[in-house]
């Protein structure tokens, strides 16, 4: 008996040793990497605005909360604060260094949004561009 092949899509007609990424275009799904930077993006909007969970946002600081941070740029910042870690292979993979870094590299667009929709819409396309 041979195995059954898995195809792309059932609208597609995509062969299976095509590129996926031209299919996950046009289904508009994001690849992994991007997908896991749009969930920790979220995550830390709502840390950020308080609709999180209080397990998850209870080690979110922003930059302005740090001590000895007294400079008046930092003190208006609302920016969540990348805690030091010991070591770089597990500790900048916590939720709060890791959320806190890709928050803090998105564009002033993404950030300013009121809304979880809007702050969703605008990532999807922003990642969808950087592809």
């Amino acid at each position: 008996m041979g195995r059954k092949t898995l195809t792309h899509s059932a609208q597609s007609n995509a062969n299976r040793r095509e590129h996926v990424t031209p299919l996950l275009r046009q289904v508009q799904w994001l690849r992994v990497p991007e997908r896991i930077t749009f969930k920790l993006a979220t995550l830390m909007f709502q840390c950020v605005n308080g609709i999180a969970p209080g397990c998850i946002s209870a080690d979110v600081r922003r930059v302005a909360d740090v001590p000895g941070r007294k400079h008046p740029h930092s003190a208006a910042s609302s920016s969540p604060a990348i805690t030091a870690t010991r070591r770089s292979t597990v500790g900048d993979r916590a939720f709060v260094v890791a959320a806190a870094s890709v928050w803090n590299k998105l564009p002033q667009e993404i950030r300013s949004a009121t809304s979880l929709a809007v702050v969703r819409r605008r990532l999807k396309t922003h990642l969808f561009d950087c592809v």
